[in-house]
């Protein structure tokens, strides 16, 4: 028996077709992003663990850490949707927290103020934040 072969052209094709559909069922135009790997995240989580080691009574679990980034575009009955979540502590406050020996941070408060900070939230309709955490 002997082998039958795809001529060139038709195998290009299928690859060509393969790809284009690839991108065809990719969607919307949404963009998500769930990066855990920025500075903003790692400073945070950096400065978690200092709070855990300064703060006799502080809870890391409530804290949020982590970054999401959604964007969803308009269609005929509505608009573009776009909502972020960054972590509670910004760079800034992060860096200063880094920066504090543990009896500052205790004497000026911020294990309690750390403590109840919400994420960053910013969306289409609103924008949510918290009091500075480490002035």
């Amino acid at each position: 028996m002997g082998t039958h072969r795809i001529p060139q052209r038709y195998s290009s094709y299928a690859v060509g077709v393969g790809v284009i559909l690839l991108f065809a069922c990719d969607g919307d135009g949404s963009v998500h992003d769930h990066d855990d790997f920025r500075e903003d995240v790692v400073m945070c989580e950096d400065a978690v663990a200092y709070l855990t080691s300064c703060c006799p009574s502080f809870d890391p679990h409530v804290l949020a850490c982590n970054y999401s980034y959604d964007y969803t575009p308009g269609s005929c009955n509505s608009g573009a949707t776009t909502e972020s979540v960054s972590p509670a502590l910004s760079v800034a406050e992060s860096g200063c927290i880094l920066s504090r020996s543990c009896n500052t941070i205790r004497a000026s408060g911020v294990c309690d103020r750390a403590q109840i900070a919400s994420p960053y939230q910013r969306s289409t309709s609103s924008s949510a934040s918290h009091a500075a955490v480490c002035p």
